[in-house]
């Protein structure tokens, strides 16, 4: 039998507990060896009869999460224990659980990765939380990612979720196999306003472009009049 290892976590600080939604929550991370992911280790509360919850690792983009499944594992979300505490205090009476990555896949070191929790529960009184610190975490791989319908959204530096990434060794790529991991991308941002001289500035230059056009137009009228006459 292989011996599972722990790779990649965060459990201490725990303050907070953020509700699962039906389009995602998730921790990114990265690993510092290259392994097989064969379960992870969260830390959960539930209210009501949530249903289902669905567990997948995926890889990052711009350190999000970039909605492809390597693995997918579904899990009863009804047995999880009911919220101990309240969103804020006694946080950390409730349980940690063991979810199992089926055809976990392996897991390239200095890579960003995610696992990505989504509950499709259909009334506001039932829903899973996954229990999180809210405010200057410390672990340096990854944060919490939220998806607001549209696009995900990172909280780098300021939220993680309490998670354990477990897995078994693997060997080694050939050294003349290893490639450098590619830089990650920033994110665009718009360019910035134009300044008030330089709104000036092509104001003037559209002026002369018309004045200069609107010469060529009396050249021209004059030209064909005199061919007129």
């Amino acid at each position: 039998m292989t011996m599972e290892t722990l790779y990649e976590y965060y459990t201490e600080g725990a303050n907070f507990q953020s509700t699962i939604p039906k389009g995602g929550l998730a921790q990114t991370f990265t690993p510092k060896v290259r392994h097989k992911i064969t379960h992870v280790k969260l830390q959960l509360s539930r209210v009501g009869t949530p249903g289902k919850l669905v567990i997948s690792i995926q890889g990052t983009k711009k350190k999000l999460p970039d909605n492809v499944d390597l693995a997918v594992a579904v899990v009863d979300g009804n047995t999880i224990k009911p919220m101990q505490g309240t969103r804020y205090t006694h946080v950390n009476l409730e349980d940690w659980y063991w979810i199992e990555i089926p055809d976990g896949p392996i897991l390239e070191a200095d890579t960003g990765y995610a696992i990505v929790a989504k509950s499709p529960y259909k009334r506001e009184d039932n829903y899973i939380n996954w229990v999180n610190r809210d405010g200057n975490p410390q672990y340096p791989g990854g944060g919490l990612c939220y998806y607001d319908g549209k696009s995900w959204h990172g909280m780098y530096g300021l939220q993680d979720l309490m998670f354990e990434e477990w897995g078994e060794d693997v060997a080694p790529l050939p050294e003349d196999q290893v490639l450098p991991p590619a830089p990650e991308e920033e994110e665009e941002h718009p360019p910035p306003p134009p300044s008030e001289e330089e709104k000036q500035q092509q104001t003037a230059i559209n002026i002369g472009v018309a004045v200069a056009a609107a010469i060529i137009v009396v050249v021209v009228a004059i030209l064909v009049l005199r061919r007129g006459k």
